[in-house]
């Protein structure tokens, strides 16, 4: 695989990435979203992430030039997908979709001035979201704004990034491609090594993504541990010179163990998870995990 493209300045400002593996059917919902902007200036690239479906005739089947696809040989999840994808991408921005989530027709529109009327020191911009699960509830989640990034991460990242960030092309070949080599929280791994180079990120409290999630999808607990391990080895190292912080992300990880083992019916592994999160950040864990509570529930007697 190559290497990162540097913008091109006869190029689109916007460089849409959208990583897929299989899922022909939701990724055509995707890319109808990206194409109904009412800002026109950008270009689609599907990272295909080795599928056996033929997702470049999906991409053929919208008869528009600004629609291409990388694609990898071998699956290699997620952040594998981005990564390809990255290697085409030609835009002053980068806008990342899952395949499986849409936008709002003025979602480029609203990112793109906030970017643009953000300070340097801004490298990215996210915005509100809906929820949709397959029972027909409607969450709208507005993420909350911190003055240093660094600090919210550790607590837990509520952005939904992969469907609602608007990324500087400069700041991301700053940060690093995407992690390859977790299974899962590929995600937060990342925004961590974001934090933790400086960079900072704003809201916008607009709604203008919806993202298609389950009522109830169980978690592949011994995998959700092993990316737990590996963030914790790269990244406690980094904070031990912020005064709590390595404490908060611990405390954070034991939380996200909680409602894993919630979700398998292990009510033992669930009360265990809580009482070293709580342990390790009283205030902050036992405040989300009730408010967090309290939203779960009232989602089960509907």
């Amino acid at each position: 695989m190559t290497g990162p493209t540097a913008p091109d300045p006869c190029g689109p400002t916007i460089s849409v990435i959208i990583p897929c593996y299989e899922r022909s059917e939701v990724l055509r919902r995707s890319i109808a979203s990206v194409l109904a902007q009412t800002d026109p200036d950008f270009e689609i690239v599907v990272g295909d992430d080795g599928s056996t479906e033929d997702l470049q005739a999906v991409a053929d089947r919208f008869g528009d030039a600004r629609v291409r696809v990388a694609r990898r040989d071998v699956n290699g999840g997620i952040g594998a997908g981005r990564n390809v994808a990255r290697t085409l991408t030609r835009g002053r921005y980068i806008a990342y979709l899952d395949s499986d989530d849409e936008w709002y027709p003025e979602h480029l529109s609203v990112v793109r001035a906030a970017i643009e009327a953000a300070p340097p020191g801004v490298s990215a911009v996210s915005t509100a979201f809906e929820m949709r699960y397959p029972s027909g509830r409607v969450d709208v989640r507005i993420p909350e704004q911190h003055e240093r990034l660094l600090a919210k991460i550790v607590r837990g990242v509520d952005l939904s990034a992969g469907s609602t960030m608007l990324v500087r092309t400069e700041a991301l070949d700053d940060i690093g491609p995407w992690p390859e080599d977790i299974p899962r929280n590929e995600d937060y791994d990342w925004f961590l090594r974001m934090a933790e180079r400086g960079h900072e990120l704003r809201v916008v409290p607009e709604v203008t993504v919806i993202i298609h999630a389950d009522d109830r999808s169980a978690l592949d607990r011994e995998a959700l541990a092993r990316s737990h391990r590996i963030i914790l080895e790269r990244h406690l190292p980094l904070l031990a010179g912020e005064p709590g912080l390595g404490r908060h992300l611990k405390a954070k990880l034991h939380e996200e163990r909680a409602w894993a083992a919630w979700r398998g019916g292990d009510r033992a592994g669930t009360v265990k998870e809580v009482a070293l999160a709580v342990a390790l950040d009283p205030v902050a864990r036992a405040t989300k995990l009730g408010r967090s509570a309290r939203r779960r529930l009232s989602h089960l007697r509907r």
